[in-house]
């Protein structure tokens, strides 16, 4: 028999029931306090519950359909809202394997200041603009927004972000005050397929990848939400169709199993022009979103929404229709 303590993964009867009356007690608790990761658009909020401590949420995507822009969104209004209700010690935690910490950040500034990423990128803000940014940077340290990634002026040896060391980092920040340290009250992870692996195979390190974060969301006591790319052959379903199932991710087939939520999102602009139909809707500009929640345990599924996705300023609003009312602007 292997020497190891399994004393903290078995529970008697008597354990469960005052933990579990523990836990609910937290739920009302935490009900009025504002926990749960709610989503920020009332009409889809009414079919997509608030994420509970644990849970993971997966977002498919295809390159250019707006995965990041989507996740970083949700990560910010939800740090604003921690921020308004008073919880100075509940922090959201955004990862990052595909921009440096600097170029993600661009897109909370263009949100807050109507400067476009766009401008930023190509050094092209005018003098008004850069103090706009500057002043926008001030106000952006009172978001309760931390970021995991690599930064391009922080240089030096960095350790690979596999997800131990993400669990590592969380629970340093944990504990980052010492006595006082921070509750992480979510975190968002861009994307699956950029993670460090091991495994015989791409398909199997990457489906471990997914269990492992699942068993972290739950270690961390916090809801994660990932994103994963939609494997290429979404581009090839007839045209208006090109929209990720749930077994879509590329390299596994684990989504349907490990998430307990599933949103896919999809960018009609990516694959039709205006005039024509993308899921039953009429292609009108570049600013239309499809989301289609999946999967949700204890809740609907199989719902669609339309949202109003803007990637220059990183906003997303609510849809005015869910016809042809997408206005460029």
């Amino acid at each position: 028999m292997r020497n190891i303590d399994v004393s903290q993964i078995v529970y008697t009867p008597a354990e469960i029931g005052a933990l579990s009356t523990d836990s609910r007690r937290e739920q009302l608790e935490a009900v009025k306090r504002g926990f749960g990761l709610p989503f920020p658009l009332d009409y889809v909020a009414a079919d997509l519950n608030p994420v509970s401590p644990g849970r993971l949420v997966t977002i498919t995507g295809r390159p250019g359909n707006g995965k990041t822009h989507f996740m970083k969104w949700w990560a910010r209004e939800r740090a604003a809202q921690l921020a308004k209700l008073g919880e100075t010690n509940r922090i959201v935690v955004f990862i990052t394997y595909e921009q440096h910490i600097e170029e993600l950040n661009m897109f909370d500034l263009s949100a807050m200041t109507g400067v476009s990423i766009t401008a930023m990128d190509r050094n092209e803000c005018t003098p008004d603009e850069l103090k706009m940014l500057d002043d926008a940077d001030v106000e952006r340290h009172k978001l309760p927004l931390w970021s995991i990634g690599h930064s391009s002026q922080r240089r030096g040896k960095r350790p690979k972000m596999t997800v131990d060391v993400l669990e590592d980092a969380l629970h340093k920040i944990q504990d980052w005050d010492g006595e006082n340290g921070y509750l992480i009250d979510s975190v968002f992870i861009d994307y699956l397929q950029r993670m460090p692996y091991t495994g015989e195979t791409k398909t199997v390190g990457i489906s471990k990848n997914l269990d492992n974060i699942k068993d972290m969301a739950l270690a961390v006591v916090a809801p994660v939400v990932l994103g994963v790319q939609a494997k290429q052959a979404v581009d090839n379903y007839p045209e208006g169709t090109q929209i990720p199932g749930i077994s879509d991710g590329q390299w596994t087939d684990n989504i349907r199993q490990t998430s307990d939520v599933n949103i896919a999102l999809a960018r009609p602009a990516v694959y039709c022009k205006d005039g024509d139909i993308f899921h039953k809707v009429i292609v009108d500009g570049f600013l239309q979103m499809l989301m289609v929640i999946w999967k949700q345990k204890l809740g609907k599924a199989n719902i669609d929404h339309w949202i109003t996705c803007d990637p220059r300023y990183n906003k997303i609003t609510g849809a005015k229709t869910t016809t042809t009312d997408f206005k460029n602007y």
